[in-house]
């Protein structure tokens, strides 16, 4: 079934293209008059288009347009794992200075170390799993600082976790 769209142009649905790769919207076979190659796959949500073929459902224009969605997916699936990666990093590194502010929010002497009073420091003997009172050896909980953050990132979910 033809329809009339945007001044005139033919639109024909066509299930076998894939969603657009920049909107995700619906493509379709679009006949641009006055051209040499008229029919092109065509997004009926942002109007780009791919192919040129004077062919109404020509297969060149469904691979031009499904190889370009195809691509700018992976494109974009591998971008945004990158970010991810990039933003679990600067949260774990942050997650560490915080842990570090707390540590030293409490005392270290003779190589044993403890929190100060209820602040920061408090927060960090439980962030790093550590029940007991008092001192405490400062070479542990030094120790323990980079896994308590890993495990805080882990707890955040995603693939990656």
């Amino acid at each position: 079934m033809t329809r009339r769209l945007n001044g005139g142009a033919d639109m024909q649905p066509n299930d076998e293209l894939l969603p657009c790769p920049f909107c995700g919207g619906r493509g379709e076979y679009r006949c641009v008059r006055g051209m040499r190659y008229p029919w092109v796959a065509y997004c009926v949500g942002c109007g780009a288009t791919a192919g040129g073929s004077t062919f109404q459902n020509d297969e060149w224009n469904a691979q031009q347009w499904n190889r370009r969605a195809a691509l700018s997916r992976g494109e974009a699936l591998a971008k945004a794992e990158a970010q991810i990666a990039r933003l679990r990093n600067a949260l774990l590194n942050e997650r560490v200075d915080t842990l570090w502010n707390a540590y030293h929010c409490g005392i270290e002497r003779d190589g044993k170390w403890m929190d100060a009073a209820m602040s920061d420091a408090e927060w960090l003997r439980r962030e790093c799993g550590i029940e007991e009172e008092g001192w405490i050896d400062a070479e542990d909980l030094k120790h323990r600082i980079p896994g308590a953050a890993a495990k805080w990132v882990k707890s955040l979910g995603g693939d990656d976790a």
